[in-house]
């Protein structure tokens, strides 16, 4: 993956690396993206064309306006460079838990933190990825711990929402039979 590539080739100063696009679950993109909005821009891997998701601070305006070198640039010059392979300064590992695999993960990169990308251009957040696996481990048992007791809280008060409102179903069907029975309905 050339995202590195493609920030050095057409000189992208914000931070650039591959997310899940805002406009669809399915589809991985290339981002350009500052601090305050991570997706500023979005380009299809598999076009190189800019996607329109942000268009009112983003979009195909914003990269006119601030990388006139990379909007003159053709689609194809664009999967050229996402195409070649990133060289890297330096690997050191950074860890993440993945509760899709339901386990911990390694990649790679040149800095750790926020906003470094990994290796496969993954953009790196203080509160996910960790310098070592006990680390990521450990925060993943907070997280979950945390999520569990909010969980539960929320099954308790859905129990005893649900116990009044069958109360409530019970009084009515039988205020309702009752009635019906009076009116010989």
């Amino acid at each position: 993956m050339g995202w590195k590539t493609f920030q050095e080739r057409f000189e992208v100063e914000h931070t650039v690396h591959i997310a899940i696009s805002q406009g669809s679950e399915d589809l991985r993109v290339l981002c350009i993206g500052s601090s305050y909005v991570s997706q500023l821009v979005e380009i299809s891997l598999e076009t190189g064309a800019i996607l329109e998701r942000n268009s009112s601070i983003g979009g195909a305006k914003f990269v006119r306006e601030t990388y006139p070198k990379l909007f003159a640039a053709t689609k194809q010059d664009v999967l050229d460079a996402l195409n070649e392979d990133d060289s890297f300064s330096r690997s050191i590992p950074v860890y993440y838990f993945d509760r899709k695999l339901g386990e911990c993960v390694e990649l790679m990169t040149e800095e750790y933190g926020y906003p470094n990308v990994t290796h496969d251009g993954t953009l790196q957040y203080s509160n996910i990825h960790y310098q070592t696996e006990k680390e990521a481990e450990e925060r993943e048992i907070d997280s979950l711990t945390s999520a569990i007791d909010v969980m539960s809280e929320t099954i308790d008060r859905k129990e005893s929402e649900l116990e009044d409102l069958n109360a409530r179903f019970e009084r009515s069907t039988e205020l309702l039979y009752k009635l019906n029975q009076k009116y010989d309905r």
